[in-house]
């Protein structure tokens, strides 16, 4: 979901799982409270967080607020993320990056699911 008015359609639908495709970091905690308010999982990309740092701090802060989980597409986060606890990554594949990230993951023996759906395209 991208919109507040998306994200309330979310919630209030029978999915399990939510993807925060796009937040502020002043609309953050508050998008991840009303998902746990709907029983719902939240996965957050990272990326798509304004305000947020693509790197081992917006990791690291992300941990603090305990997500679901997390996305991105940054094969550097992949080691913050080991160390702020993060046992499992989510992406969509066909990144032309993909063997960087398979490999960072085994690296540091955290799981890699990929969805095989892209997000967004370019």
């Amino acid at each position: 979901v991208k919109t507040a008015e998306e994200l309330k359609t979310a919630l209030s639908s029978d999915v399990e799982i939510v993807f925060l495709l796009h937040a502020t970091l002043s609309n953050l905690g508050r998008r991840m409270e009303l998902a746990r308010e709907a029983g719902k999982k939240l996965f957050i990309h990272m990326d798509l967080v304004e305000g947020l740092s693509k790197d081992a701090a917006g990791v690291e802060f992300l941990a603090t607020m305990k997500p679901d989980g997390i996305i991105s597409t940054r094969s550097g986060c992949i080691h913050a993320a080991r160390e702020a606890g993060i046992t499992c990554i989510i992406q969509p594949g066909g990144s032309v990056r993909d063997q960087d990230s398979i490999d960072a993951c085994n690296k540091y023996g955290i799981a890699m699911v990929f969805t095989g759906m892209r997000h967004f395209k370019h």
